[in-house]
């Protein structure tokens, strides 16, 4: 025990050390302080203006948070995934005399560990934000970390580490977690079509009585209203239940015989997430872990393609094996963005339609990850510097297939937007050359960070870069459009944007593909 004990203490502290020599890791701790004041001055001034009481507004956040990571940590644990073991688990510590138990226990210390980080950050909103007093914060805190931790705990060692739950029944669970948390979702999504999305309407949801009679999460949601808004009859019996199920999966998981059948699902699971932090690390778009990627059979087609043409070739022939074709996340996220934007927030800004969608496109610009496709391994290849053809047409056909799919997905974006808002026709294609445009920039810029940072602040810091770049291409894109619809209209916005995005395409793609003779040393 006490060896095991030193091992993960080591290993956290030797992380830290190693993580404090690091640049990018300053950058990362800059980024996250200023997300903390933005979001902190975001809530302050909602409390300030009235919309954000007190007690009643906690509730509902905790609620939310409650219902979705309760489920979601459930089947994590069910499917024997959660606990990121290393390799070398799997050859020193699993074979040790120590209680698999503990070495579940210690697996999970990262978890236990954040929680108890967050919980100063949880008590400062709660005074500062929320304006809860003292004592409510206080017995909050210690309620969300102290039986929050021993709860999940218990659940990692029943289900992670139970030998007699047989893998049907926790498939069986798990896709019942899945129908019910879809229910709930379309429930909410009917709920806020009729009365709107407003603090009232969110109010109301998450104070039907039903929500704290679901088994231990309804009952977790009924300790905090109990402490925030006062006792009732039904948040004093939940929270009863709430105690005693607490103490009674703590009871179950010590005494409950486990003697390391986990092991194996464990070390599989360990492999796996090695190789997708290996395959992320690289700059591959990696989500799951240990799901082997499928493909489909395509008839052989001849294409007649000289030179730097061969690779959009043989992109097209992959891409045609995938199995959603050259759909991806974007497309989903392109989707989601269509049904929220016409089906809750139509109507509700006064602004033109025209403005809406160009600050949609930049957000999603902004935020999202880009296109990260084939073309990020095209430039990791040895063959691609020795197509005899001109770097700026290798850059252009490497990258092709993702300016198509951009294309499609701005298409996906823009269309339904601009047909069901009424915009004129030119302006829904002028926006969907624009997202295309921008995605392109965005693309070029992460080849140029590539071949002038390589590997010298990690894909951390060089995304860093990139994002830092992409922000002032977008500012300045922005100072263009609004000084246009100041002294020309807004008639002449969309095409000067338009000009502005392709000639900072050109450029940088130029910049990049300058770059080759570096970046082929760098292979």
């Amino acid at each position: 025990m006490k060896a095991l004990w030193y091992v993960t203490k080591r290993s956290m502290v030797n992380q830290i050390k190693k993580a404090i020599k690091k640049p990018v890791t300053y950058l990362i701790l800059a980024v996250a302080l200023l997300y903390v004041f933005l979001f902190g001055s975001f809530f302050i001034g909602w409390r300030e203006s009235g919309s954000f009481t007190s007690g009643r507004s906690l509730v509902t956040i905790l609620t939310v948070g409650t219902v979705f990571t309760f489920f979601s940590n459930f089947v994590t644990y069910a499917k024997k995934k959660g606990i990121i073991f290393k390799p070398s688990h799997a050859h020193f510590i699993f074979t040790a005399p120590i209680n698999p138990k503990v070495i579940l226990l210690m697996g999970a210390m990262k978890n236990f560990l954040l929680g108890a980080v967050l919980i100063p950050v949880f008590f400062f909103a709660e005074m500062y934000v929320f304006q809860i007093g003292f004592f409510k914060a206080f017995l909050l805190s210690v309620v969300v970390f102290l039986l929050e931790t021993i709860l999940e705990g218990s659940l990692i060692i029943f289900l992670y580490a139970n030998e007699r739950l047989s893998t049907k029944i926790t498939t069986v669970l798990c896709r019942g977690i899945y129908v019910f948390l879809f229910a709930v979702v379309a429930v909410g999504v009917f709920y806020f079509q009729k009365y709107g999305i407003h603090f009232e309407s969110i109010y109301r949801f998450v104070d039907y009585p039903v929500i704290q009679m679901l088994p231990v999460v309804g009952w977790n949601i009924a300790l905090y209203r109990l402490i925030l808004l006062g006792p009732t009859t039904g948040n004093v019996i939940c929270s009863i239940l709430y105690l005693l199920s607490v103490a009674g999966m703590f009871y179950v998981a010590k005494t409950m015989k486990c003697t390391g059948e986990y092991y194996e699902d464990a070390a599989k699971f360990a492999d796996d997430y090695a190789e997708f932090y290996k395959r992320n690390k690289s700059g591959e778009m990696v989500f799951t872990v240990g799901q082997k990627k499928k493909f489909k059979k395509t008839k052989i087609v001849q294409y007649k393609g000289t030179g730097a043409k061969a690779i959009f070739y043989r992109q097209l022939q992959e891409y045609k094996k995938e199995r959603f074709f050259i759909f991806g996340g974007m497309t989903v996220a392109a989707i989601i963005a269509d049904v929220v934007m016409i089906w809750f927030l139509k109507g509700k800004f006064n602004a033109p339609p025209e403005v809406l969608l160009l600050g949609l496109i930049a957000y999603i610009t902004f935020v999202a990850t880009g296109y990260t496709g084939k073309w990020e391994k095209e430039l990791k290849t040895h063959y691609l510097y020795l197509i005899p053809d001109s770097p700026i047409r290798k850059l252009w056909y490497a990258t092709l297939m993702e300016h198509i799919r951009s294309l499609i997905d701005g298409i996906v974006l823009c269309v339904p937007i601009g047909l069901v808002w009424k915009m004129p026709i030119g302006y829904i294609v002028m926006s969907v050359v624009i997202y295309a445009v921008l995605q392109a920039n965005k693309l070029y810029m992460r080849v140029f960070a590539e071949s002038v940072i390589g590997s010298s602040l990690g894909t951390t810091g060089r995304q860093f870069v990139y994002m830092l770049f992409q922000s002032a291409i977008l500012g300045m894109g922005i100072t263009f459009g609004v000084v246009t619809g100041i002294f020309l209209g807004m008639f002449w916005v969309f095409p000067i944007l338009i000009l502005y995005c392709m000639l900072m395409m050109i450029f940088i793609m130029l910049l990049a593909s300058a770059r080759f003779e570096k970046m082929e040393q760098a292979v």
